[in-house]
């Protein structure tokens, strides 16, 4: 229906009295609140990306829509892979989430904590930022092991941690300062899995920003291609790493072709970043 409002906005050239965009129409408010889950009249402007198509208020498809053209023949992405494409489409200029979540593991900022006792093994992820450890997600060791119903099987783990890490990076306003709400989770975990909410809410809202910031400047700190080509090879490397683990899953296929997309489209962007620097 979103995609049928954009091609009945009327062509103002012949209408002077339509709506200028698809966001100035009644429908197309009531879209994008319905979509995002937002109160009408909230400051909800639409999306726009770099060639102005008007469906970017559905970025996740937006994004999964380039990834699934790059290839042919054309084949859709699981679902439960579109899902988590916020933030990360491979036409964007700069770092996505999907890219700083592999970059900061091979950096070693994000770290998988594997307990070792005989009962109630957990699997928890922190960030190791400037000495400190900051939880990102606590969860059972053999979370998606007992099947394939999640779409990423035994690497459901590995996911949840993604999740967890693309909550982090979208907090922002009220949400980082201990307003946190359920509500305003991108996928929703299950079982005994869970978010540290309440030890992030304690990080002021400026450290979260620094935070969030030293982050990005991550990947834009590349001194050569050399050094952009080894951490696109570590990355990949990590990536079959995951999928392996998901052992053949029925999303485990479409997550790599994902995030090599995402990752390829990365790299390309960080070697020219070095070159240009010279």
């Amino acid at each position: 229906s979103i995609a049928l409002l954009s091609l009945w906005v009327p062509d103002v050239s012949r209408y002077p009295w339509s709506p200028t965009s698809i966001m100035e129409t009644h429908e197309g408010q009531r879209a994008h609140d319905t979509y995002y889950g937002v109160a009408s009249g909230a400051q909800a402007p639409g999306f726009i990306d770099a060639s102005e198509r008007n469906f970017q208020i559905l970025p996740e498809v937006s994004a999964a829509a380039a990834i699934e053209t790059s290839e042919v023949p054309y084949t859709p992405l699981q679902p439960c892979v579109t899902a988590r494409l916020l933030g990360s489409h491979p036409h964007d200029d700069g770092p996505t989430i999907l890219e700083l979540f592999y970059l900061l593991r091979v950096q070693g900022v994000i770290q998988e904590q594997v307990g070792t006792g005989p009962i109630n093994r957990r699997n928890d992820w922190e960030i190791r930022w400037n000495g400190a450890s900051i939880p990102l997600i606590e969860q059972p060791a053999l979370v998606g092991a007992g099947g394939a119903s999640t779409g990423f099987g035994p690497g459901q783990r590995l996911v949840n941690a993604f999740d967890a890490f693309q909550e982090l990076m979208l907090l922002e306003g009220p949400l980082a300062t201990g307003l946190i709400k359920e509500e305003h989770r991108v996928v929703e975990f299950s079982g005994e899995t869970r978010l540290p909410t309440d030890q992030w809410s304690k990080i002021p809202g400026a450290d979260l920003a620094n935070l969030q910031r030293a982050f990005v400047e991550r990947w834009w700190e590349v001194e050569s291609r050399d050094t952009a080509d080894g951490d696109y090879e570590a990355m990949l490397a990590l990536l079959r790493q995951d999928v392996d683990v998901m052992d053949q899953a029925p999303a485990a296929r479409d997550w790599q072709r994902a995030v090599e997309s995402v990752l390829r489209s990365g790299n390309e962007q960080r070697r020219a970043l070095a070159t240009a620097a010279r």
